[in-house]
């Protein structure tokens, strides 16, 4: 909250939480019915209850909301057959995209001011959001999906393959978590260094501890 909400009622907090935090957990700014609801639910909170309830209970309202819990698209009328995606819900999409989590102050503010509806704009956050260590994990996930090193319609996971021991002798637990660290160290370079798509395919380079120097020979 943006105030002591143990004080006295204070109309200009409240504004300021509307404002500030259920924006953010909308993603958006609110639309004026949504504004005009959560003060109607604080309005009616505090008839019966403390400055704190009410702040709490506009607090539950909006952690509870369909806004918050659903990535929902409405998107802008464009022809009889196709929405155009908001500035807003173009960086909720991109956030989650790239951070799996809603988006920070700074993409809010380029979607507010409409950055995001040019090209160049939209190629400058998305190339800040994947410079950020929480774009990791997602291009990860993402890249493990593509190779289906988790398993997939025609393949077990990287760490349940079956190899034959008396072929592969020094295929174990030990190379099969190196096998998974190497993908993940090249896939992280590529990405770090603005790789091509052939670069995933063709680069010269790799990477290698122990086990995989010995089975590459290196």
């Amino acid at each position: 909250f943006p105030c002591d909400i143990d004080g006295s009622a204070d109309q200009a907090c409240l504004a300021d939480f509307l404002d500030g935090f259920a924006a953010r957990a909308y993603r958006r700014p609110l639309t004026d019915d949504e504004r005009a609801e959560l003060v109607g639910v604080y309005d009616e909170a505090l008839t019966i209850g403390t400055f704190r309830e009410a702040m709490e209970t506009v607090l539950q309202v909006v952690l509870q909301s369909p806004a918050l819990v659903y990535m929902f698209e409405a998107g802008i009328p464009d022809t009889e057959s196709v929405h155009l995606l908001t500035d807003h819900e173009i960086a909720t999409r991109l956030s989650y995209f790239l951070w799996n989590t809603t988006p920070d102050d700074e993409l809010l503010a380029a979607a507010t001011t409409g950055d995001l509806k040019d090209k160049v704009g939209l190629a400058v956050q998305t190339k800040r959001l994947l410079s950020d260590p929480r774009a990791d994990f997602a291009v990860q996930q993402f890249m493990s999906s593509w190779m289906q090193l988790d398993g997939g319609v025609l393949h077990h996971p990287l760490e349940e393959a079956e190899k034959d021991p008396a072929l592969y002798p020094e295929f174990d637990a030990e190379l099969v978590a190196a096998m998974r660290a190497e993908t993940q160290a090249f896939i992280r370079r590529t990405f770090e260094e603005d790789g091509t798509f052939e670069d995933l395919l063709a680069a010269r380079y790799a990477y290698v501890n122990g086990p995989l120097a010995t089975l590459y020979g290196v």
